[in-house]
């Protein structure tokens, strides 16, 4: 409305490195790809609290910065500039997924889904995390992260 003036959060951004323009241009070069996708399954032979699991990656992301990094892009005198920013910790929760009836065929069908899935690099988080029943005997969780933070 007139006359009343917005206070604009501004993201405080930074210069890109070397390794995250490659991946970057990749990404612009070849778009939807899951080439840069780092994906992990971890299994225990015994029920997992899921709870405790939650606790400790939502841990993992409060303590460490690099997961919680973000890339924006701006125009600057008509050319693109990728910079990089730091989004403040939310708390998530995990999905669940149960594979001990739907069968091994199943599984692999989800996590091949899953690591072909390409993130969006820009603004918008750079993991991801499941936990997994994967048959009777195991539980686990799914992680997959964009290398791009590995860089950061």
């Amino acid at each position: 409305r007139e006359g009343i003036e917005l206070e604009i959060d501004a993201k405080e951004c930074f210069p890109i490195t070397h390794v995250q323009k490659r991946i970057w241009h990749t990404e612009k070069i070849y778009p939807g790809t899951s080439t840069w996708t780092i994906a992990f399954v971890v299994k225990y032979n015994h029920m997992l609290d899921i709870n405790l699991l939650e606790d400790a990656i939502n841990l993992a992301l409060q303590k460490n910065d690099g997961l919680r990094l973000q890339m924006t892009e701006n125009s600057e005198n008509g050319l693109t500039v990728v910079k990089q920013y730091l989004v403040d910790f939310q708390p998530i929760r995990l999905p669940y997924f149960d594979f001990s009836t739907g069968g091994k065929e199943a599984l692999t069908e989800w996590l091949d889904k899953e690591v072909q899935e390409p993130f969006e690099l820009i603004d918008h988080s750079l993991y991801y995390f499941a936990a997994v029943r994967f048959n009777q005997n195991e539980n686990g969780y799914f992680m997959k992260l964009h290398h791009i933070i590995f860089d950061g």
